[in-house]
């Protein structure tokens, strides 16, 4: 990637979200479930840190979950959310979705306060199956989690795989 000094923070934002995301779409396998912007809902507050993922393996009545308790929960939006192993549900408008998916992407940018990258930890570390990445849009270090693990951090410019086994190239992502 050729850096534009003249390019706004957000455009470096909007950059990294597009590319990332177009290049790990092109290499997923159709049977991943991938989503921008997919609102991922979670059981308790964010601001309060009691936050965690829905296991759906814990819902006894799925039709009623979906008809019912999915409206009631508050949702999240990851930049990116890949679910390749873990099971989840959609309501019926497709516009929710409960689960913990395999992999989550959250690309920071300076209107993100210490405090709401905190809250996001919290939530995706709630879950021990759930790998979580960090990208600053100012840096080229991609922090990863697996829960609350910290995994060995990767760098845009290089060939990344996740802990489930997904290769991605991000030799061209780098500024």
């Amino acid at each position: 990637m050729s850096y534009y000094p003249e390019m706004a923070v957000t455009g470096r934002h909007r950059f990294l979200t597009s590319k990332f995301f177009n290049k790990l779409f092109s290499l997923l396998p159709k049977s991943y479930v991938s989503k921008e912007d997919l609102d991922l809902v979670y059981y308790g507050k964010l601001n309060e840190y009691n936050a965690t993922l829905v296991d759906i393996s814990t819902i006894e009545n799925v039709q009623k979950f979906l008809s019912e308790s999915i409206y009631q929960l508050r949702t999240v939006q990851p930049d990116l959310t890949v679910f390749q192993k873990q099971p989840y549900i959609e309501n019926f408008n497709q516009t929710k979705t409960a689960g913990r998916p395999d992999l989550v992407v959250e690309i920071w940018s300076d209107g993100n306060s210490k405090e709401q990258r905190a809250e996001k930890f919290s939530l995706y570390a709630s879950s021990p199956v759930t790998e979580h990445w960090y990208i600053d849009q100012h840096d080229n270090e991609v922090k990863r989690f697996l829960g609350e693990k910290e995994l060995p951090a990767i760098f845009l410019g290089e060939i990344a795989t996740t802990n489930g086994g997904v290769t991605i190239d991000l030799t061209d992502l780098a500024i």
